[in-house]
């Protein structure tokens, strides 16, 4: 431990050493944009709701969730805006400017606890069934194959370089035996959920 007496006051300081560079200069980006359409800093000439801006930050994260990385007005990538709405939040909260417009307090972090137990089994996707496929090459083809997992192995003739011709798509062994490992793997998770 240092004994340094600059140090021994700096540990107590904010550590803004470990905000990530990136989230600033993104912020950044939407700062700006806002300044241009509001003016820089406009939350502190006037006082702002919460609910404006909680649900600006919404909407980008909804945008953002559902494929979308940049805002098409500002060309400004959607997790900037989402900062700059609660960094506006921040600031106005400590500036006094902050208008609290929230409903009345709910139970969203008691229904979360709940939702998160421990005991509930982790949702998976559709098993498939075990797929147990041995790959025989047969001089310029591959034996025909068709079982329990409903897929198809290429008939003789389907040769493809290295590959594995399988429902049209082409598998280097590798990859073949991966695709198997990993289908087994999901049926024996789903068996052991009662």
């Amino acid at each position: 431990m240092s004994t340094n007496p600059k140090d021994l006051v700096g540990v107590k300081k904010p550590p803004l050493h470990l905000v990530p560079p990136a989230l600033v200069l993104h912020t950044s980006q939407a700062m700006a944009n806002g300044a241009a359409k509001y003016g820089p800093f406009n939350w502190r000439e006037h006082p702002v709701k919460m609910t404006v801006y909680v649900g600006a930050a919404m909407r980008h994260l909804a945008e953002l969730l559902d494929g979308e990385n940049v805002a098409r007005d500002s060309k400004v990538h959607h997790a900037a805006h989402v900062s700059a709405c609660m960094a506006i939040i921040l600031d106005a909260l400590e500036t006094g400017n902050l208008i609290d417009d929230r409903p009345t307090k709910g139970c969203a972090s008691d229904v979360i606890e709940r939702m998160t137990a421990t005991d509930r089994p982790a949702i998976l996707p559709p098993a498939p069934k075990p797929c147990q496929h041995v790959f025989i090459c047969m001089g310029e083809g591959f034996e025909s194959h068709s079982h329990q997992c409903g897929l198809s192995l290429g008939h003789n003739g389907d040769h493809a370089g290295d590959g594995y011709r399988w429902d049209e798509e082409v598998f280097s062994k590798e990859a073949a035996a991966d695709y198997v490992a990993t289908a087994n793997l999901l049926a024996s998770l789903h068996d052991d959920i009662p």
